[in-house]
């Protein structure tokens, strides 16, 4: 992958990412003695939580998108409350 290639938003969320894991590294490197995987983890966590959120905002974007244009994703019934969600299947 080259990262010229990747187009703004692609860019904003590879670029959180490393963000992320700087912020962990940062962490490892100055937790206290004892707690340096506690600290760690929970560091990834929240890492990890600011991604997950991004990307789909990011994502859901799309769907707003086509949905103003008067169009709709594909896989639109499968989302929250459909039934293949619900039943964990």
């Amino acid at each position: 992958m080259k990262f010229e290639q990747l187009d703004a938003r692609e860019r904003l969320i590879a670029e959180q990412a490393v963000l992320g894991f700087r912020e962990v590294r940062r962490v490892v490197a100055t937790a206290a003695h004892g707690r340096g995987l506690a600290a760690t983890e929970e560091a990834a966590l929240s890492s990890g939580r600011r991604q997950m959120r991004l990307v789909m905002a990011e994502a859901l974007k799309d769907r707003s998108d086509a949905e103003e244009k008067g169009g709709a994703p594909a896989n639109a019934a499968v989302g929250r409350g459909s039934a293949a969600c619900v039943s964990g299947r």
